[in-house]
């Protein structure tokens, strides 16, 4: 109880960008933690011990408490903890310029964390299942009650046979009353599980998990019929600033305004989504890679010109952005990401705000070294 209540009061500090007591609290417990040899919360210690000392740019102690809660990570299946150590790592190796082992790190923190997404959702949903069946129990228990009630009723007054037949026709409307309201809800609570399994909640554009049975399907589609697909992915710049400087309504402000001004650029049929914490994608079925390179400035300079006074700070929106089609990475949407975020790295390491073009020969002659550059 002790080791929660710190872990929570350890978040809180770090949330209020007061690294020192984060870590004041947490190694006054830490050793007898350790002690007890209880993993899960030895990993948060470490975790949020590697987020402190990160934000106090103490990069070895950061990377060695992140090491340390993935240690004790292992045996725990989709931990917070083992997400927000990817994650570190990640940020260390970035902020360090060695890409090859951010990039590695950023694809165990984006595995990482969509397993621990998907198994909040499955619980999430496995909630929303059971909410929904004791709902329909009640429904069949007044039903019953209702239907056992009719006969009651009817018995009582079989001599009467007028008064029967209202009774009756009193009953059946209340019945088929209860059974409309009853198919009203289970329509809309089933409509709510779908919104919920498809759709981001804070951004209303597709998620992770929906996008990619969607562009798995336009691809099939596509390679069926011989017809192109191109792919952009892009990343809001300096993101992790705007959170921290202005507070997390302000991110959540900037994404939203990203998703709505990047939907307006589209076509209907492009498939839009929300993949990552600020990080966008869309798959463009039956478009070519320069009529992508034109949409991606389209976006590009839509997120540029987002006026941010509405906030109530004065500050800047950029996004980076990777390119990549089907004539160069083929008809599988792993490649298709991977070497799209490869572009979009090159784009980060080159200026950002700004778009790059996967460039298939130059990956072949040297790994992750060079790329179209479109500078803006």
């Amino acid at each position: 109880m002790e080791s929660a209540i710190d872990s929570y009061l350890a978040t809180l500090y770090i949330q209020e960008g007061r690294p020192d007591k984060a870590i004041e609290i947490l190694n006054s417990n830490l050793e007898t933690l350790e002690v007890s040899q209880y993993a899960p919360y030895i990993a948060i210690y470490h975790s949020l011990l590697a987020q402190a000392h990160f934000d106090r740019h103490e990069l070895s102690r950061a990377k060695n408490h992140a090491l340390q809660s993935l240690e004790y990570a292992k045996g725990i299946a989709n931990s917070e903890s083992g997400v927000n150590a990817y994650k570190i790592l990640y940020q260390i190796n970035k902020s360090q310029n060695d890409s090859v082992s951010a990039l590695y790190y950023h694809e165990l923190y984006a595995q990482a964390d969509k397993a621990y997404l998907d198994d909040i959702k499955t619980k999430h949903l496995a909630f929303q299942l059971a909410e929904h069946q004791a709902a329909e129990q009640k429904s069949r228990i007044a039903l019953l009650d209702r239907q056992n009630n009719l006969l009651l009723t009817e018995q009582q007054l079989a001599k009467t046979q007028a008064e029967n037949t209202r009774l009756f026709i009193s009953l059946l409307i209340a019945i088929i009353t209860l059974l409309g309201f009853w198919a009203y809800k289970s329509w809309t609570i089933q409509k709510r599980l779908k919104q919920l399994a498809e759709f981001d909640a804070l951004t209303h554009v597709f998620n992770r998990g929906h996008f990619t049975q969607v562009a798995q399907s336009a691809l099939a589609y596509c390679e069926s019929s011989d017809v192109d697909l191109s792919y952009i992915l892009f990343d809001l710049d300096n993101f992790k600033q705007i959170n921290d400087k202005y507070g997390h309504a302000v991110g959540d402000w900037v994404l939203k305004k990203v998703a709505k001004a990047c939907q307006a650029q589209g076509r209907k049929n492009d498939i839009f989504a929300r993949i990552g914490g600020e990080e966008f994608c869309i798959a463009l079925p039956g478009c070519d890679l320069q009529t992508a390179i034109k949409l991606a400035e389209c976006c590009r300079k839509a997120i540029a010109n987002i006026d941010c006074s509405e906030t109530g700070h004065d500050f800047e929106v950029t996004a980076s952005f990777g390119i990549t089609d089907t004539q160069m990475s083929g008809f599988k949407l792993e490649r298709l990401i991977n070497d799209a975020d490869s572009a979009m790295y090159q784009s980060k390491e080159t200026g950002r705000d700004r778009i790059c073009v996967f460039d298939p020969e130059a990956e072949r002659a040297i790994p992750k070294a060079s790329h179209t550059v479109l500078s803006l």
